[in-house]
């Protein structure tokens, strides 16, 4: 229900508004968290929720009426004390709205509106909102003296089914099967313009074959790649003749509590429309580039999938390392609180493209890790704080995120041969710009079938913090991929 509580105040008309957001309620309750701001010259309630009928911060005295600044908060359920404060542009203070206030569930928000007179102060005004006393938010708009603001292209947020089909067209999913055959799970992909598809460069690691299944349903084999970043999480594949649409990138970085969507995608073809929410910086990021996490609330999403605001306009793809097992694609960074890593769209470099090279090619220069060979033969890998070699030999304490107080890390290997096995194999371990920094001696293997047995090593903990990948090698041939945590 709408309550709004009518203020004059001098020559401004200022009328305060809310409503409760129609979102699903749980039993946490977590502290204030502002969603989103967001303002526009008109709006109208549609099915108990507030929308504008356009987003933006520039308006004129002389042709738009009214200012409406949209607020969105997560927070307690129950009675609140909302609180408005409207500034002109020297900084003096105009007017301020209090009201009480139930929110039934832990989304709510509030919008409150501005007349805008012929004869009101030229420059950038600014509304803060506070909630319980708490800081709800502050939002700066422009009153400029233009007779109309052209260029302003009205932005209306998608439904759900307008997101899906936009996710839908520009969506790629990448079928990967091992060397021998087997099949893996499947990544997801974008196509961004200039004949290519974006997706995440760890979806191209440890592969056989890879064919693109593209939204018009043509399949093509994937033999090559035009661009390749590691340390950046991306990479770029032709996309062949295409009558597919490529996304459109989106004009502005998404902040915190924003909401975002993608897609999770099976083997068969399902699609699923996930929503989520913007949740922070990726590790040690302070700008767009650096990416962003996302939490999805109704899946952990597909790597390399396409991640949108709520406009339709690409983020970026989801990206974090991917697991080396056939049938595993969850990520370190998913299993923290299911938070997912977003790369965006803009760290691809704009400018002409050089020429595909083979992905042989690519995968012999050091860009994209060689298929696993022998793993049929491997049970489990993992790391550990030690290995007890008492009257049962297994690991202590096994995780994967350790720090320099650990001092050691072990990193171990079960092997179950499915055939008699020999040879010599070797432990190496890289970081994450896939150069060497460890590797162990050489060690004479003679197993015989379905012998269950051990190969461990130890390393000091490396003192940079990242993620460091671990093989087993066999006869030269990594049979065995692990990814470990290193924190400050």
């Amino acid at each position: 229900m709408v309550k709004t509580v009518p203020i004059l105040l001098g020559v401004l008309s200022i009328a305060l508004s809310h409503q409760t957001g129609a979102m699903s309620q749980t039993s946490a309750a977590p502290p204030l968290h502002v969603l989103k701001i967001n303002a526009g010259p008109s709006g109208a309630e549609a099915k108990g929720t507030f929308v504008l009928t356009e987003e933006r911060a520039k308006f004129s005295r002389t042709a738009d009426r009214e200012v409406i600044v949209l607020f969105s908060w997560e927070g307690v359920p129950g009675a609140h004390k909302l609180e408005a404060r409207w500034r002109s542009p020297d900084g003096g203070f105009t007017s301020n709205s209090v009201i009480d206030y139930v929110a039934s569930e832990r989304r709510f928000g509030a919008y409150w509106r501005m007349a805008i007179t012929p004869n009101m102060q030229l420059g950038m005004w600014s509304i803060e909102a506070t909630v319980d006393g708490q800081p709800g938010g502050r939002f700066t708009f422009e009153i400029t003296d233009a007779a109309a603001l052209t260029g302003t292209v009205p932005r209306r947020p998608l439904g759900q089914a307008e997101l899906y089909e936009t996710l839908r067209r520009s969506y790629v999913l990448l079928n990967r099967m091992t060397g021998d055959g087997r099949e893996m799970d499947p990544v997801g992909a974008v196509l961004s313009g200039g004949g290519q598809v974006m997706t995440a460069v760890q979806g191209l690691d440890a592969v056989g074959r890879i064919t693109a299944v593209f939204p018009d349903g043509r399949t093509e084999p994937v033999t090559s790649v035009t661009a390749v970043n590691r340390a950046a999480g991306w990479a770029l594949v032709p996309a062949g003749p295409s009558t597919d649409a490529a996304a459109t990138p989106a004009t502005d970085a998404p902040k915190v509590g924003d909401r975002c969507y993608s897609m999770q995608s099976s083997t068969g073809g399902a699609r699923v429309l996930l929503e989520g929410q913007i949740t922070g910086l990726g590790a040690g990021g302070t700008t767009q580039a650096a990416g962003w996490m996302a939490s999805f609330f109704n899946g952990l999403g597909t790597s390399g999938s396409p991640v949108v605001n709520e406009y339709g306009e690409l983020l970026g793809i989801l990206g974090g390392p991917v697991a080396p097992k056939v049938h595993s694609l969850r990520s370190l960074a998913s299993a923290d609180l299911g938070n997912m890593p977003i790369t965006p769209v803009s760290a691809v470099p704009a400018g002409p493209l050089p020429a595909p090279v083979a992905i042989e090619a690519v995968r012999a220069a050091g860009h994209l890790l060689t298929p696993l060979e022998g793993d049929v033969h491997v049970v489990s890998g993992g790391f550990a704080a030690s290995i007890d070699r008492g009257p049962t030999v297994r690991p202590q304490d096994q995780r994967v995120e350790f720090s320099p107080s650990d001092q050691a890390i072990a990193v171990f290997v079960t092997w179950a041969p499915r055939t008699p096995l020999k040879g010599l194999t070797t432990f190496h371990v890289y970081d994450a710009g896939n150069r060497l920094i460890a590797s162990s001696k050489p060690t004479k293997i003679n197993f015989r079938r379905n012998d269950l047995v051990m190969s461990s090593m130890k390393l000091p903990v490396p003192h940079q913090p990242g993620i460091y990948r671990a093989e087993l090698h066999l006869d030269g041939k990594p049979a065995w991929r692990g990814n470990v945590r290193i924190t400050p």
